[in-house]
């Protein structure tokens, strides 16, 4: 079997951007792209990057770029004997850009966790139902693991994007009064080596976000073998219309509790600091490259 994994590379611009202010330039989609590549190399399997006419090539991973996917879809109409994977970071809704994932040409939909699979369940047929399959990108747990036994902060809290600020603010207050040492990151205005810094020197995470497809910034923390507690708001907003969401899909008694309110948010803080918790565990069992790449290898064949 050989696999073409297509993906969307930023323009120069783009990667320079990412690469200040993130001391890399491959984040989200492109660190899916980078990853699954790496995994299928450990597993020897053969494999072309973002090519597309090859007469070899038996299975397009399409994982993001629309015009490369309609491209694809010509080449099947072509050779029925073609296999196209999509997803996981192609479209926000289903219904966008035509339907296209529904296509007759598509063989399988990748999503990134179950509450974004409900969503798409909910615009398609039975027919197309069993086309779609969850699937999470693993991440180099020999990258982000701990190194650091004596930890100075007590928190670290990351900040990405809150419908309700006010939880927020309350939240960091609580801390202040509680005299609790903490430092606070946001999303966009950290690089990669200072991420690692910060959580080789805290205790624990407070992660605030309205919503992730899959988190992995909480793979890299849980990696790390640091905890989390999510603020978790159960919601999602685009184009106006609110759709049930997670803010941490694959947080497991194993990685973290999650919170919903400020109410929530002290009465649970105490049981987190007492709870023992494995997210390393974790993620060496369920979310390296290998064993992520292996379930996608199970899922397309």
């Amino acid at each position: 079997m050989i696999y073409s994994i297509v993906y969307k590379k930023k323009g120069l611009l783009s990667s320079l951007k990412s690469l200040v202010l993130t001391g890399n330039n491959k984040l989200g989609p492109d660190l899916v792209a980078k990853n699954l590549i790496y995994g299928l190399k450990l597993l020897k399997k053969k494999i072309y990057n973002n090519h597309i006419k090859n007469i070899n090539i038996d299975t397009y991973i399409v994982l993001s770029d629309l015009k490369k996917l309609k491209n694809i879809i010509q080449l099947k109409k072509k050779n029925k004997k073609i296999k196209i994977v999509a997803g996981p970071n192609l479209l926000i809704l289903p219904e966008n850009e035509k339907s296209i994932l529904f296509s007759n040409y598509v063989d399988l939909i990748l999503v990134p966790s179950k509450w974004v699979k409900e969503k798409y369940l909910l615009k398609t047929s039975k027919k197309f139902k069993k086309k779609i399959f969850t699937w999470f990108s693993g991440i180099d747990h020999n990258l982000w693991k701990p190194k650091l036994k004596k930890k100075k902060i007590d928190f670290l809290i990351y900040k990405k994007f809150v419908y309700d600020k006010k939880i927020f603010n309350k939240c960091v207050n609580y801390l202040d009064k509680k005299n609790y040492n903490y430092r606070i990151i946001e999303y966009g205005n950290y690089n990669k080596k200072e991420f690692s810094k910060y959580l080789n020197q805290a205790k624990k995470l407070i992660f605030f976000s309205q919503s992730e497809s899959q988190g992995l910034c909480l793979f890299e923390t849980w990696s790390s073998d640091i905890p989390t507690f999510v603020y978790d708001q159960g919601y999602w907003i685009y184009n106006s219309k609110k759709f049930k969401s997670s803010s941490a899909p694959y947080l497991t008694t194993q990685t973290g509790l999650t919170f919903n309110s400020f109410e929530k948010f002290k009465k649970k803080l105490p049981i987190f600091l007492k709870k023992k918790f494995y997210p390393r565990k974790w993620i060496v069992e369920n979310a390296t490259i290998k064993k992520t790449t292996l379930n996608l290898l199970k899922i397309i064949n």
